[in-house]
């Protein structure tokens, strides 16, 4: 599904923000702690925006079953594949924003 394709890459477009984000939070904590803490809400919300994306997905997925009945297995096995991967990265950034605190 095209949708999906596209959700997934705004998806990788918003954890690679928040890893950004938070890399700079934790680099100029002690330097620029104002900049810093703005740095951690802007990584904070990224990773706000990748829920919701999330979400999307979900639904998209949920209304194909409803109106199609189960999505092709191989669509469904390269979504775990990247869903997986993204849980990952988004588990690398909430433990970067960890390191701030």
């Amino acid at each position: 599904m095209k949708m999906i394709e596209s959700i997934v890459d705004m998806i990788d477009e918003e954890i690679d923000g928040a890893e950004h984000y938070a890399r700079c939070a934790l680099k100029h904590k002690d330097d620029f702690p104002s900049a810093a803490a703005a740095f951690h809400h802007i990584a904070t919300e990224e990773l706000r925006h990748i829920d919701i994306l999330h979400v999307e997905v979900k639904k998209i997925i949920a209304e194909h079953r409803s109106a199609h009945g189960e999505p092709p297995a191989a669509m469904l096995a390269v979504w775990d594949y990247v869903h997986k991967k993204m849980i990952e990265r988004v588990e690398k950034v909430k433990s970067l924003l960890g390191e701030y605190n």
